[in-house]
């Protein structure tokens, strides 16, 4: 995960960090945790598959509570910077609409 931060942080650099490169051309990455980010992202913001997948990975119940409360629940800034309200991200998931009481009715 941080090999992949590091190689997105060089390429929105506007100048050369050589110490960053160096490291990053010596990182090894497990296969198995790259897929795992790369579904992640993949996914976004959305609430799937690659969510669960994280949330399991994470060791200690107070860690996966903390993890899935930040995903269940997130804050105001993160649903401003993409256009929604708490409300209306619910109604997304459940397939509703305002004045609608389910997607099958």
């Amino acid at each position: 995960m941080l090999a992949t931060a590091v190689a997105a942080a060089l390429d929105a650099l506007p100048f050369a960090a050589p110490t960053w490169e160096e490291w990053r051309a010596g990182a090894r990455v497990d296969p198995r945790e790259e897929g795992l980010v790369g579904r992640s992202r993949a996914e976004g913001s959305s609430l799937g598959p690659a969510k669960l997948d994280m949330w399991r990975e994470l060791p200690g119940l107070r860690r996966k509570a903390l993890y899935a409360a930040a995903v269940l629940w997130p804050t105001r800034a993160h649903l401003e910077a993409r256009d929604l309200t708490r409300l209306g991200r619910w109604r997304h998931r459940l397939g509703t609409r305002p004045g609608r009481r389910g997607a099958g009715e």
